[in-house]
């Protein structure tokens, strides 16, 4: 494989594309989409519609879904992925608690130590999202937020929408 992207691009910019298999097949496929002529995209029209809990609510169903999770199974979970040879670095790519519930399990962690780490992790994540949101409101995306708990509310507004149509312009 490194022989058909040395070939396809003979001045790596990035000599680490020829170290592992994943970045090399990655690397190749980069440079066939950019050999390919570049297809115009129709600009999309999308219907966006967000659920936006409070800030308190958010919290709190955060940690209630993390106390569920792991009293569900998680901790016995990587138990058995790592007791099959699961390395801790790809346990880490599988997301934020099984990083931390690794960390666990390894003794790493003790878990009052895991479950505080793992609940300020999600949370500062769950703020993240909403920056992204808010980002993509910036650039003109149109997002139409309701509050949790007002799904008739959705329906009501897709449908008016919907019946509206065929005034919409294309």
């Amino acid at each position: 494989m490194k022989e058909i992207l040395v070939k396809q691009k003979p001045k790596l910019h990035n000599v680490t594309d020829l170290t592992d298999k994943d970045r090399i097949l990655r690397a190749i496929l980069i440079e066939r989409s950019r050999a390919k002529p570049q297809q115009i995209i129709p600009e999309l029209k999308s219907l966006n519609i967000g659920i936006k809990p409070t800030r308190e609510e958010t919290k709190r169903r955060i940690t209630k879904r993390l106390k569920h999770r792991l009293a569900s199974g998680m901790i016995e979970e990587a138990k058995r992925l790592l007791s099959k040879g699961v390395s801790k670095e790809k346990m880490e790519y599988f997301g934020l608690e099984y990083k931390f519930v690794s960390q666990y399990v390894e003794g790493k962690l003790n878990y009052n130590d895991m479950f505080q780490k793992l609940n300020s992790a999600i949370h500062s994540f769950a703020k993240r999202q909403m920056t992204w949101f808010r980002k993509m409101e910036k650039e003109g995306v149109v997002i139409n937020w309701f509050p949790t708990d007002s799904y008739p509310e959705i329906r009501k507004f897709v449908k008016s929408l919907l019946s509206n149509a065929e005034s919409l312009p294309d």
